[in-house]
């Protein structure tokens, strides 16, 4: 009987829960999502504390860490009384619970590199760039102090040396499966198909749609790890099918930024198996992935039958704040019910997307204007643009956000942008924009400088060697990189952002697989 690896079971319900965190972050309110984020930091400190001697924390230390803990907990539970309404008391706790175990860490890595002089300090352009950015998040006008929190805590994640990356490696890719698992069977009971675009277990379909991509991708890696080990040809053959099954469910939530990026991931994982296995040859691989879009294909309209017809077995719809709408199904309305969306009107609305059609068909936006009280609007796209296209609604927001683009960034309250009749606009909708406009141009040019070094050595990891985790590495920033060009990818808690570092500890270069396939 073969033995459990218990360490990469500890992997697995970590990667389950990071994907529990983005659940919690996307779709509870204030009180439930700002403590969830702080747990990407508290996970993240139990992963390195798992791969430390414990023996080597100082008892004097650990009685510091404990006494800063209950005192700031005990402080937070008394200062609430007077701050109700104002302050999430489970995100103090989390986070003076955070201070805590980040004490315990670094106090081991401090006596490493200081004092016995274990440890070498190395130099990494990376780190210089990310602790420049985290510097200029403080002293800009934004004061956002999570690039620091960051810096911390996954600044000792890369100082950590894995016992077991492999299992880290499987257990992380793995609990994510799980956690789509569990997702998607939550949304099968209780989320009915009945809005134009698939929102699944989420209150917004673009989240839904970065979410399946990442699992896509571990899917893809999970099967990559298949063909390097003695694996049965029915698993390699599940993993296959749910691969192509992914692109259904990617379809129906109708976000384009993850089709292209999809498509960009699926042609560089072959490219990259490709290299791997020269004996296929061009054809061979162009075979392969005509294969894969013809069984893609076929499984658009089988998955259409759980996610249409599963919740009306358990007709008990749940809704998130905001959500509830009368032309919703409900639990008394019946199985066919015009209230669901058809298989017709998903794929005349996925198609129209797919040429662009205008997205808000008799609203005319007026434009978009800074505000700092009440919205003042001007008018654009004076030239014949149509501003009822989202390609091009994005443009007037990048040009809108570029023009309040200084030296020291912007506060919260600062500027304020609207458009149309007045809809607000969250965010930049781009990674390195919205980086320049909060913390400054210098900022947006070292964030620019970072993701560029970033790629670099990544695709030099994917080139040097047969890891199919340095691959995997590489197509979590691609997702991270291509969706940060149309939309927000930089909130704490989500599933991407927390990926983006984790995949970037030297772990996931390693070539060396027969020796950890060894020890695993």
């Amino acid at each position: 009987m073969k033995k459990i690896n218990l360490r990469q079971v500890m992997y697995l319900i970590l990667g389950m829960a990071f994907v529990l965190v983005e659940y919690l972050r996307a779709t509870m309110t204030g009180a439930v999502w700002k403590p969830a984020a702080n747990f990407v930091g508290i996970l993240t400190e139990l992963l390195i504390l798992s791969n430390m001697d414990l023996k080597k924390i100082r008892k004097s230390v650990a009685a510091v860490a404990t006494l800063v803990t209950a005192i700031g907990i005990v402080a937070a539970c008394i200062l609430f009384k007077s701050h109700v309404g104002e302050w999430s008391l489970a995100q103090i706790n989390t986070g003076v619970i955070n201070v805590g175990l980040l004490i315990l860490i670094w106090s081991v890595l401090f006596e490493e590199f200081l004092i016995t002089k274990t440890r070498k300090i190395k130099s990494d352009p990376l780190f210089g760039l990310f602790f420049l950015i985290a510097v200029l998040s403080v002293i800009s006008r934004s004061s956002a102090w999570w690039p620091v929190w960051f810096l911390f805590v996954f600044g000792a994640y890369y100082l950590t040396d894995i016992k077991d990356s492999r299992s880290l490696k499987k257990g992380l890719t793995r609990g994510i499966i799980a956690g789509f698992f569990i997702l998607q069977s939550f949304a099968f009971l209780f989320r009915p198909f009945d809005a134009l675009r698939y929102a699944g277990p989420y209150p917004n379909c673009n989240d839904t749609a970065l979410f399946y991509v990442c699992v896509y991708v571990c899917i893809l890696t999970e099967l990559g790890n298949c063909y390097r080990e003695k694996v049965s040809k029915q698993i390699k053959l599940v993993l296959y099918v749910l691969a192509a099954s992914m692109w259904s469910f990617m379809l129906y939530t109708q976000c384009r930024t993850i089709w292209g990026t999809a498509f960009v991931i699926t042609v560089i994982y072959g490219v990259a198996e490709l290299i791997k296995n020269r004996k296929a040859g061009v054809i061979g691989a162009l075979k392969q992935g005509v294969l894969f879009g013809v069984v893609a294909l076929c499984m658009i309209p089988l998955v259409y039958i759980p996610v249409r017809y599963l919740p009306c077995v358990h007709p008990h719809p749940i809704w998130y704040e905001g959500e509830y709408r009368l032309s919703a199904v409900h639990s008394f309305d019946p199985i066919d019910s015009p209230k669901f969306t058809s298989y017709e009107e998903l794929k005349s609305s996925a198609l129209g997307r797919l040429i662009f059609k205008k997205v808000n068909p008799g609203e005319e936006p007026k434009g978009f204007a800074p505000f700092t009280g009440e919205p003042k609007y001007v008018t654009i796209g004076q030239n014949g643009a149509d501003m009822t296209n989202s390609m091009l609604v994005r443009k007037e927001i990048f040009k809108a956000y570029l023009k309040e683009f200084n030296l020291i960034g912007h506060h919260p309250d600062d500027v304020k942008f609207v458009y149309g009749s007045g809809n607000p606009v969250w965010h930049a909708q781009n990674l390195w924009i919205q980086i320049g406009y909060d913390f400054g141009v210098l900022a947006f040019a070292a964030a620019v400088i970072l993701s560029v070094l970033i790629l670099i050595r990544l695709v030099k990891n994917v080139l040097k060697g047969d890891s199919i985790y340095s691959l995997f590495a590489l197509l979590v920033y691609v997702i991270f990189f291509l969706y940060g060009t149309m939309e927000i990818v930089w909130k704490p808690g989500q599933l991407i952002f927390a990926l983006a570092f984790l995949v970037m500890h030297p772990c996931f270069k390693n070539t060396d697989e027969e020796k950890e396939r060894a020890v695993s």
